[in-house]
């Protein structure tokens, strides 16, 4: 016991390190994008670099390489309020929001499981999302909002509430499929009618030449610095320079999304599905980083209480043990064992037999 202590203590001195508190206080995160959305929806400048950096200056007093506004516009237009208060002001109001949302999901799925709450609590993720400035702790109540509203049967107001997840769509990118292949037709309803309004309320707010600007940037290498220091395939390919690494990856994505395919038709249960296509999404996405892992506690939560197989529930403890995420901060090569970690949890669900006890007793971790 005193060598766990020591040991996690050890750890936890590591993650404050790497999340530097300093800037946290300041406001010198990934907030400032959101903040530079705010201010400039519906002008010209929402994806530009020089517009980014103009609002960098005049909050901040200097330039924040790479932090530029890079999600859809109707989440700048929701946003929008936060940029007529003073940028501190702004960024406590968006931290207790995003609070909040951590909050309700840790009170919502964890207060009445030990296990369960021993390993969010201890899960760095937790801190690196707010520490980053980061907006993760919203699609994570999102996510979970839904999955409660399917399990209350209120499919399309489920769908509804997962289109939201939209402002950081590249880390539910499989859902869709689960939802096809276990036929929630009316989630995926509710889905595709939320996600026509947040189209329309994109070209209203930044007109019609948004799309072009947005991939434009998206484009833009200045925009993923350091993808050895990502929980996906692009560690994998930072840590193989000999390899082209633009090809290996979009076949390895296009690889891992078959596979996971096969999982999602192997579930039993349509929830088990839904977790699995959360470490799927991440595996494949293009862009994120270590606070994006907050995600995983869903799997986590979802596969223990719907007694999924034990090599399921497994993997997903695994990943959210204290050590697994910071994997990720060390770099290459190190950082890519973490993606082969999620790409044998998906793989492992592709080749396993059904569950028919799926959604019966809840399994202790």
């Amino acid at each position: 016991m005193l060598i766990a202590a020591i040991c996690t203590t050890a750890l936890w001195a590591l993650v404050l390190q790497a999340v530097k508190p300093e800037r946290f206080l300041a406001g010198a995160n990934d907030f400032a994008q959101l903040y530079a959305g705010a201010t400039l929806i519906g002008t010209p400048g929402l994806y530009s670099v020089e517009a980014n950096e103009r609002v960098h200056r005049e909050t901040l007093g200097g330039v924040m390489p790479s932090v530029y506004y890079s999600r859809l516009p109707f989440y700048a237009w929701m946003l929008r309020p936060l940029a007529g208060l003073p940028y501190r002001t702004a960024y406590w109001t968006f931290q207790a929001m995003s609070v909040a949302c951590l909050v309700w999901f840790l009170w919502t799925f964890v207060r009445d499981r030990f296990d369960l709450a021993v390993f969010a609590f201890l899960y760095p993720p937790l801190v690196f999302t707010p520490f980053n400035g980061q907006d993760v702790s919203i699609v994570l109540a999102l996510a979970a909002a839904g999955y409660l509203l399917m399990e209350r049967e209120r499919p399309f107001t489920a769908g509804l509430v997962w289109s939201l997840c939209a402002i950081k769509p590249h880390l539910v990118l499989l859902l869709p499929v689960v939802l096809i292949m276990h036929r929630k037709w009316r989630a995926l309803a509710g889905g595709a009618a939320g996600g026509a309004v947040l189209i329309a309320l994109c070209y209203l707010a930044q007109g019609g030449n948004w799309m072009a600007e947005y991939l434009a940037l998206l484009g833009s290498s200045e925009l993923h610095p350091n993808p050895q220091l990502m929980p996906n395939l692009q560690a994998v390919g930072a840590a193989l320079p000999a390899l082209p690494a633009g090809w290996a990856v979009a076949m390895a994505s296009v690889l891992m999304t078959a596979v996971a395919a096969v999982a999602f038709r192997k579930s039993e249960h349509w929830a088990e599905a839904f977790a699995l296509s959360l470490p799927a999404s991440l595996l494949i996405s293009v862009h994120a980083y270590a606070q994006d892992t907050l995600l995983l506690l869903l799997p986590l939560v979802l596969l223990s209480r719907l007694a999924a197989q034990p090599a399921m529930v497994r993997f997903a403890a695994l990943m959210t043990m204290p050590l697994t995420p910071v994997l990720v901060l060390v770099g290459a090569p190190w950082s890519a064992v973490y993606p082969a970690l999620l790409a044998a949890w998906v793989t492992a669900g592709a080749l396993r037999g059904r569950n028919a006890k799926s959604g019966a007793d809840p399994c202790t971790i």
